[in-house]
Order: structure tokens, then sequence, then C-alpha cells
């Protein structure tokens, strides 16, 4: 793919943009190849003008490979192609023709037009441009030597190249102007970027302080409060009062094995990928409902009304959807206001072939409106009452994100709450 960037030794440009640039840079490259060439046309200099046509074509060919995103080739072939052609005419034309001057854009170009995962590539465009300029001081510039010019004709050469040497130059600088600033702004959103991870592992660090400091004490103080029962029955003589103590301890047993339970929906809904199967609404709540109000619990006092309108088939994780009704119906049962008269719960499901959408409406306790935006904080508790672990609608919130879903409430402090959720069908 062009738009994927190509990670090399340095990362100047990404595949794209050496895309462009190649293409311009093979457009400039004949331009200005013909340009300076025209004394040799002028003077009907054969060996070179034969040099200049084939090199020209080739340069024609490589566009073509480079537009069809074969760039790594192409750019590879045209550097090395330059590096020839200038060795070529500097040893035809001449140490006065000053066509060795062009290997500088072109050694200051190549990072730009090449850019290899393979250091050792990278360096062999780097070097074979110098290697070719030694050679050339080594043999005065005359080892394919032609005398078809005087010095008149050498001088009028050189004075066309310097210009095109300024062209390149003045473009080989505007390219790394450009691409200082793109490097710079990537630098900027690569330093926020780091800035936003920084402040979010803070949170995160902060958030498991939090989390083992809450869980060691509420999973200690439910033991301890059946360990001092036990101590108390002990030496308790009368059947009633042990009877009385042995309810406080199953209180007690039940709000950790909540507790537990909580915490393995909240490992089981970070390591385990969704598990998609056909859902029937109906059985699901009636055995989220049944394993919510234990004989004698006061939880009965609630009255549960379900209306369910399933109209197709529901595909779905029916673990992580079991994972929400349970923590929203134990929400309610939990936070019912025992003093209404009557404490009433309404569950209604709409299933169709796009999403289902789940409310439960109940007139319990209700919620502050200044405490709404915080219910679903990791161990926040919107009411003093000791029965919620603090961790229940923070999963039933990440549970219904994994699912691709949204969750929203609506109190009213004395009143009630209602949730909505909605979650779309997996079908």
């Amino acid at each position: 793919m062009i738009e994927k960037s190509d990670v090399g030794l340095t990362q100047l440009t990404t595949l794209k943009e050496r895309q462009e640039l190649l293409t311009t840079l093979m457009k400039l490259s004949a331009l200005v190849i013909i340009t300076t060439s025209l004394p040799d046309f002028y003077f009907l200099i054969w060996e070179s003008i034969a040099v200049i046509v084939l090199t020209v074509c080739t340069i024609g060919v490589f566009y073509y490979f480079n537009r069809k995103g074969h760039i790594e080739f192409a750019g590879s072939a045209l550097a090395i192609l330059l590096s020839i052609l200038l060795f070529i005419q500097s040893s035809q034309l001449g140490f006065d023709s000053l066509v060795f001057l062009f290997y500088i854009p072109l050694i200051f170009g190549t990072p730009f037009i090449v850019d290899y995962k393979n250091n050792y590539l990278y360096y062999f465009h780097i070097c074979h441009p110098i290697i070719f300029i030694a050679i050339l001081f080594a043999t005065d510039f005359s080892l394919l030597k032609i005398d078809n010019y005087n010095a008149d004709q050498i001088k009028l050469v050189a004075e066309f190249n310097i210009i095109g040497v300024l062209v390149f130059c003045h473009y080989m600088v505007f390219i790394i102007i450009k691409s200082s600033k793109r490097s710079e702004k990537k630098f900027e959103h690569v330093v926020e970027d780091l800035n936003k991870q920084n402040i979010e592992l803070q949170k995160i660090n902060d958030e498991l302080d939090r989390f083992v400091y809450s869980v060691s004490h509420d999973l200690r103080a439910p033991l301890a409060s059946s360990l001092g029962l036990i101590e108390l029955s002990k030496g308790e003589t009368s059947i009633e009062k042990v009877l009385y103590y042995n309810l406080l301890k199953e209180k007690s047993l039940r709000r950790l094995d909540d507790y537990v339970t909580s915490l393995i929906d909240f490992s089981r809904n970070y390591r385990v990928g969704l598990l998609i199967e056909e859902i029937e609404f109906r059985a699901l709540i009636d055995q989220c409902i049944e394993l919510n109000r234990p004989c004698g619990d006061d939880s009965s006092r609630v009255h549960i009304s379900m209306e369910v309108d399933q109209q197709s088939p529901f595909l779905g994780d029916s673990l992580r959807i079991r994972i929400v009704l349970n923590n929203l119906l134990s929400n309610a049962l939990k936070y019912y206001d025992d003093e209404k008269e009557w404490s009433v719960l309404k569950i209604k499901v709409i299933s169709d072939e796009h999403h289902v959408v789940i409310k439960f409406i109940d007139n319990g306790i209700g919620i502050d409106a200044s405490l709404v935006n915080h219910v679903f904080d990791m161990f926040y508790r919107a009411s003093e009452r000791p029965k919620g672990s603090g961790l229940g609608l923070y999963i039933t919130k990440e549970v219904i994100g994994k699912l691709n879903g949204t969750i929203s409430l609506e109190s009213v402090l004395g009143e009630g709450t209602s949730f909505t959720v909605v979650i779309p069908n997996q079908n």
C-alpha cells in the first residue's frame, strides 16, 4: 500500500511522500539534463547526445515504475543512473565543464528518495557518488575524454551546468526545509501523544492503587464480620441468637460472594473474547431474577414485571449480556425504597434485527443529580447503604463498551432510576 509508512534508517519521508517527490524529481532531472545538453545538440557532439537520450528514456521507464507503485526500485535506480550519467559526462567533458557539481544535490537528495530498512544498501547510495568523484579526480577527468570541444564550448557548457546545479540545489533546499517542518510537526504530535499516554498511565496507576486498597478492604470486611459472629456464637446458649448470628454471617458471606463475582466479571471482560450465540431474553432474564432473589432476602419486597418483545433472532455474547442484566437487576434490588408501600422494578426489552433496547425502571431511592455522572466510576457508591461493592455499574459500562453498545440513566432522588441499554445485534 502506498499510504503505509516505510520505516527505514531515517524516516525523512513516508512512502507516499517519496513517490510524489520522485515524480517531481524525475521530471526536473529530465528537464535539467535536456537544458544543460543544449550545447551538445548545438555543436552536434554525438557521443554526449547518445548518452543523454538514453538517460532521458531510462528516466521515463523509472517514472512509469514509480507511478505503478514500485517506489523503492524507482528511487534506487534513479540515484544510480544519475550517478553513472554524471560520471560519464564529467569524464567526457573534463573538469572545466563542472558537470561533477551535480553530485552535490544528488548526495544531499539521496536520503529523501531512498529509505531502506537495509542500512548497507542505504549507505551504498550515499557512497557510490563519492567513489565516482574520487575516480574522476584520480584520473584527472580523462577516463572517457572526447576532443570535440574547444575552450569556448566548454565554457558555455559550464555556464549551463552552473544554472542546472543552482536549480537542483534550490529545489533540494526547499525539500530539506519542508521535511524539517514536517519532522517538527511529527515530533510535536509524538510529544503530545506521549503526554496523553503519561496522563493515561498515571490515571491507570492511581486506579490500580485505589483498586488494590479497595479490594483488600472490601474483601476483609465481610470476613472479619463473619469471624466476629463465629466468636459470638461459640459462647451463646440461646438458639434464637445463634440463628440470628447465622443469618448475619450468611449476609456477610453473600456480600463477599457478590464482590468476588464482580472481580471475576471484571477480569473475564478483559481476558475473554466475544462468544456470539443466539439469545432468548425472557429465559435469560428469568435466570438472572432467580439468581438474585434468594429465599428470605429483603429483595423479595420488590415486585418485578417483565415485557419482552423479541421480533427476530438476536445474536450476541450471552456471558457479557448476562453480566449486564445481573448487575442492573442486583442494583435495583439492593437500592429499593423501604419507605414506599410498593417497590416496583419494570424490565422492558425490545429486540429487532438491528439491536436490542433494554430498560430497567424502578421506584427505588434514586440518585442525586450531582452524583449521576459518577455512578459508572470504579468503586463509586452513590448511596451510603453498605450493600454495594462500587464495581457493579463500572463493570456494566465496560462490558457494554466491549459489545459496542451504550448505557444511559435518568434518576430523581427519592423517586427512582431508569437505565437504558442499547446493544447491536451481531447477526
